[in-house]
């Protein structure tokens, strides 16, 4: 079986994680952005519709306002549209006359003045009637403003004077009947002619009436004398053919035998009516983003509508077609950018989701990499102590089985044997030792104390010479024989501070690192000019220095910082030949924090490492 295929399962499960997990992300925020801009360019379509939906409430304000404005004229009485007029019921012995009250009236917002005329009956032989009502001041001090009003309504008598009966005709739609007192009517059509005649046929005409048929106000629009439009409104008054045999001898009463056909109506302002009612009624209608359009000069917006039009004005043919055109134009930079805001917003979102996301898989792939690293170096350390088992246990075992069997009978033989099976049984001791020593150290029981460095070193020096005895860390060693000479060099300072420590932290540092040293960068004393390994102690400003020299291959710097990891060793478990378990360089780097202490590698000058323990003084 493959011993990588389950780390390779494991990222292969990470990386199909990682892929579910941003795979809806991406989907949903994919779909989220696009609805977006379908939104955008959906509210954008609608912008015509809403502008066109607009322009129809304006229109429908406007025409309210104009509607109540001519309903209200509508209901002034027909008789006051003249000099004089008589009020109903007030006729007695004597004739009663009154002046129009259309000489004095306030007049509305856009009317300019009332006028009245008749164009084919006795009335015509007068002039149009102009009525200004509250205006008569400014006719007294502006006479050429009077005597334009006076011309443009001479203006519009005499267009309708020209045009054929049919076209006249086709204005008169809605028609209210009504009764008024014969005596109203007759004052209406011959006063002041005829005001012998009337004064004397006043108890004639007492308790009769005539019947009176007034139409509804039209609109029109025609050019005036200088040429600029001329707005006014309507209406049709027409008086029931009166007897002709009950009028004769009576000439007052002439004038009604063929029927009168009065017009009545309103001089209005142009002005008024095409730019400051749009502009009151878009203040009532159009909303903050909608505009109400009316220069022509300016670019018209999404939705164009002829007031004029709208109203049912008839307009003259001679006007320029585009008198009274307007248009809404709807402002979309407020939609523009709170979709904008949206979309900064979303991206906002989303890169924080992003880099949480990253983040969290990034911490995630670090997570399973190091359990996977580390599941790695357990089994490299389950291999590493098989291998270191297995040697000594066979050695013991066959020594321990030619000593039964009696191979031989020689005591120094004997006595070899005994050494190798306890060397071999002192290796078991020292792997299982340092087992117990890493759970040890990693709860934390060590209790630091001063002591001289020096001093602990010198007392392992038996213990670190080839050949020497294995023993447990912080004991005695049996001392190594001298057929050759030492591979260790001791370079201490005399003047070298106490420094907390505990016997057995320098021990397990000091022959963990001179072990390392021998199996990584073995010594060849057989080679010229060879260098042993150096073990030295030294201050170092207001620290302790101690360290292990030698003249090996040297350590990666992408390695410095993993060596001292729990079961990791350099390269695979399957093709090393060099002894060990991954836990010598650990068990330093706990040590030396035990006692707070830090261990470092360094590159040595010329070539090898320099394993560095610095340690605080007592002082």
């Amino acid at each position: 079986m493959n011993p990588t295929r389950p780390i390779h399962q494991k990222r292969t499960a990470l990386l199909l994680y990682a892929l579910l997990l941003v795979l809806p992300f991406a989907v949903l925020g994919g779909l989220q952005w696009r609805q977006i801009g379908i939104d955008l360019r959906s509210e954008r379509a609608r912008i015509p519709e809403e502008a066109r939906r607009t322009a129809q409430r304006l229109t429908d304000a406007i025409k309210r306002r104009v509607d109540r404005l001519l309903l209200l004229e509508s209901q002034r009485n027909p008789t006051h549209f003249a000099e004089w007029y008589t009020p109903p019921g007030t006729s007695g012995e004597s004739l009663q006359l009154l002046q129009s009250p259309l000489h004095t009236a306030k007049r509305p917002a856009g009317v300019v003045a009332w006028l009245a005329y008749d164009l084919f009956g006795e009335v015509n032989k007068q002039p149009p009637l102009l009525l200004l009502g509250d205006g008569q001041q400014q006719a007294d001090e502006d006479p050429l403003w009077s005597e334009g009003l006076k011309l443009t309504v001479g203006g519009i008598f005499d267009r309708n004077l020209a045009e054929d009966t049919l076209k006249r005709a086709s204005r008169v739609r809605e028609v209210r009947e009504s009764t008024v007192e014969l005596v109203e009517v007759a004052v209406l059509c011959s006063y002041p002619q005829q005001a012998t005649c009337l004064r004397t046929c006043l108890g004639y005409m007492r308790g009769q009436s005539e019947p009176l048929s007034v139409s509804d106000f039209h609109l029109q629009c025609a050019p005036g004398v200088n040429g600029d439009p001329v707005l006014f409104a309507t209406r049709r008054m027409i008086v029931s053919n009166y007897p002709e045999e009950l009028a004769s001898g009576r000439p007052c009463l002439k004038p009604l035998v063929s029927g009168p056909r009065l017009t009545q109506g309103l001089l209005l302002d142009p002005r008024w009516f095409l730019e400051v009612l749009p502009a009151e009624a878009a203040d009532e209608v159009l909303g903050a983003n909608e505009r109400l359009i009316l220069d022509p000069a300016v670019p018209p917006g999404q939705a164009s509508f002829d007031i004029l039009s709208e109203l049912g004005v008839e307009l003259d043919s001679s006007l320029p077609p585009e008198l009274g055109r307007a248009s809404i134009a709807i402002d979309s930079a407020a939609m523009e950018q709170r979709y904008r805001t949206q979309r900064v917003r979303f991206l906002g979102l989303a890169l924080m989701l992003i880099v949480s996301l990253a983040f969290g898989l990034v911490s995630l792939w670090r997570s399973v990499t190091q359990q996977i690293e580390q599941v790695r170096r357990m089994e490299n350390f389950v291999a590493a102590v098989t291998h270191e088992l297995r040697t000594p246990l066979s050695a013991i075992r066959l020594h321990g089985e030619m000593l039964l069997d009696g191979w031989t009978t020689s005591g120094e033989q004997q006595q070899e044997y005994y050494r190798r099976i306890v060397r071999e049984t002192g290796r078991l001791s020292s792997l299982v030792e340092r087992v117990l020593e890493k759970s040890r150290l990693t709860s934390g029981q060590t209790r630091a104390v001063p002591g001289d460095l020096n001093h602990e070193i010198r007392r392992l020096q038996p213990s670190l010479a080839l050949g020497a005895l294995q023993a447990e860390p912080g004991q005695a060693a049996e001392p190594a024989r001298d057929e050759e000479p030492s591979d260790l060099v001791f370079l201490l300072e005399d003047d070298v501070p106490q420094v907390f420590l505990t016997s057995e932290a320098i021990a397990t540092l000091v022959s963990n690192l001179v072990e390392n040293a021998r199996k990584y960068a073995p010594v060849d004393r057989r080679a010229p000019g060879w260098e042993p390994i150096r073990i030295s102690t030294r201050r170092d400003g207001s620290t302790v220095l101690l360290e292990v020299a030698d003249r090996g291959p040297g350590i990666p710097p992408e390695e410095s910082e993993k060596i001292f990891e729990a079961f990791y060793r350099i390269g695979n478990e399957a093709t090393r030949t060099a002894p060990g378990t991954g836990l010598g360089l650990h068990l330093c780097y706990l040590q030396a924090r035990a006692i707070g202490g830090e261990i470092s590698v360094h590159a040595r000058d010329g070539g090898g490492s320099v394993f560095r323990v610095r340690l605080e003084p007592v002082d």
